[in-house]
């Protein structure tokens, strides 16, 4: 059901559903427009500032938290299933397209004042049409299709004009290295959390790992894979019925006792006392 594929969220659907410093792992993945005000929030290891008249993508292999939300807000979220964009007819190749969208759009992306407005009428329609499917129109599933498809098209166009290779090169080699490990670590850190694997599969020392990363962050190499974990541990603590022996398990502790010791360290609370700050 089409209902169930695409929901657009704005500020007080967003509201009611939101829980403040509250980590959680996306169900599925979605794009946030911020037409007016400001919101904080943590992806991973990143502290976002999320300013007016721009978007985000919101991707389910990340851990968010949001710190604030100003007041006075006006957004739109787009929250879609990517098997039904999957479905969709587009003149473009969806993973090209999505792996620029995911390396332009994973922090605050500045959209101008034609861009911000363009994507507003075109999520405003989309809303009043998914509300009345399937009763508004026996073309509703085409209008709606027309409408997503006219989204991912301007997102794609804004999205292909910045230049990547241009951005990247003009970063150092120290900021080149932490990029490149930052990524290693988010692709591996339930496997691997030791500082050795990333520098051997990135052709370095450790030594000169750990004091790039640490130049150029301000953290050391394993507090970065720490905080890595410690995000994770906390969506899964806050946001499921996971036994924390099945979640010590999962994180690869040895045991629930060095999980629970690590949560510990990091929260100042047990597993349990933490994960029952979110019950109701």
């Amino acid at each position: 059901m089409i209902a169930d594929d695409i929901k657009v969220y704005t500020e007080k659907d967003f509201l009611e559903h939101l829980i403040i410093g509250h980590p959680y792992h996306p169900k599925n993945p979605a794009i946030l427009f911020l037409k007016k005000g400001h919101i904080t929030l943590k992806e991973q290891i990143h502290r976002i500032e999320l300013c007016e008249q721009s978007a985000i993508l919101i991707d389910t292999n990340s851990v968010y938290e949001y710190l604030h939300i100003s007041e006075g807000i006006e957004l739109y979220m787009l929250i879609y299933k990517r098997s039904y964009v999957e479905k969709l007819t587009l003149k473009f190749n969806r993973l090209s397209v999505y792996q620029n969208v995911r390396q332009v759009m994973r922090t605050n992306f500045r959209l101008d004042e034609t861009e911000i407005s363009g994507f507003w009428s075109c999520l405003t329609s989309l809303k009043f049409f998914l509300k009345q499917y399937p009763a508004s129109s026996m073309y509703s599933e085409e209008i709606v299709e027309s409408l997503m498809s006219a989204i991912l098209y301007q997102l794609a166009g804004i999205v292909s004009e910045v230049n990547s290779e241009d951005s990247r090169s003009a970063m150092t080699r120290s900021e080149q290295i932490v990029l490149q490990f930052i990524k290693l670590v988010s692709d591996n850190y339930l496997e691997e959390k030791s500082v050795g694997f990333y520098a051997e599969k990135m052709f370095l020392s450790t030594r000169h790992l750990s004091s790039v990363v640490k130049e150029v962050t301000g953290k050391t190499a394993n507090q970065i894979i720490t905080e890595f974990t410690l995000n994770e541990a906390k969506a899964l603590l806050s946001s499921t019925i996971i036994p924390v022996n099945e979640i010590a398990y999962l994180l690869k502790f040895s045991d629930v006792y060095s999980f629970s010791h690590f949560i510990k360290k990091h929260l100042q609370l047990s597993p349990t006392d933490y994960r029952n700050q979110f019950r109701k």
